[in-house]
């Protein structure tokens, strides 16, 4: 009975015999480049698709496949998985690869994709369906802060304890102190859904306390624009201090 598998050291093997064969048939080895790449996929997406024999890995919990370049549409054969670990950083998949992964959310608790720059913000309505999820990395990958706020906003896993996230998000956390007040001052509102009950003056005097910090905040204007810009604030400061807490940051 397999429970855990690493096939990194196994590709690794596979590679090295490919790239012998390559120089040994070739008199100019720099013109196979992306034939060699290629071939590699080939061989790669060859390992994977065993994962789709029926029952043939029912008993598999994590399995791990760094740096292998996979196709997108490879990731399919995991459906009849019951992963609770899963790292596939370095493998080169988009949005598409995640897709696929939907199957596995009601048992995944570990979930690796960092390197992977094809991931986007178009997959964060994925990520928020797996609702064991404790631990997800996201390091140099292409999501956004906006698609971490959704993130950390949205997930259906009351479990998360901790992400890692790509580093113009993690520069942005540690500036906001610069962009609103992000100590919890005497008389200050932090719930957005506060704000529809408030006077044109209570807004205002809210706005002023993230002005102090930010003086590029407007505080003129109508009560409906006012409003929204004091709502939005509000959300961006509790999203921002859910990311700040599950990536281990400290204000």
């Amino acid at each position: 009975m397999i429970l855990s598998l690493d096939l990194t050291y196994t590709f690794e093997n596979v590679k090295r015999d490919s790239n012998n064969i390559f120089i040994k048939n070739s008199l100019k080895p720099i013109e196979i480049e992306p034939q060699k790449l290629n071939h590699h996929m080939q061989n790669a997406n060859r390992l994977v698709s065993v994962f789709g024999l029926p029952n043939g890995f029912r008993y598999l919990k994590a399995l791990k496949l760094s740096n292998m370049p996979i196709k997108d549409s490879y990731f399919n054969n995991f459906r009849g998985l019951n992963l609770n670990e899963l790292v596939i950083d370095n493998t080169g998949i988009g949005d598409e690869a995640l897709a696929y992964l939907v199957a596995l959310k009601d048992n995944l608790c570990l979930l690796n994709i960092t390197g992977n720059m094809k991931i986007t913000d178009d997959s964060i309505f994925i990520l928020v369906l797996f609702e064991k999820l404790m631990v997800l990395l996201l390091d140099d990958t292409s999501i956004s802060m906006d698609g971490v706020r959704k993130f950390v906003s949205m997930t259906a896993s009351i479990e998360l304890s901790q992400i890692s996230i790509p580093s113009p998000c993690r520069k942005y956390l540690n500036k906001r102190k610069e962009i609103y007040c992000v100590e919890h001052k005497q008389g200050m509102k932090v719930d957005p859904l506060e704000v529809k009950f408030m006077s044109l003056s209570e807004i205002r005097q809210q706005l002023m306390f993230h002005y102090e910090v930010n003086s590029n905040i407007n505080i003129v204007g109508s009560k409906e624009e006012l409003k929204e810009l004091l709502r939005e604030i509000l959300k961006r400061r509790r999203d921002d201090g859910k990311a700040m807490l599950l990536t281990g940051g400290r204000d």
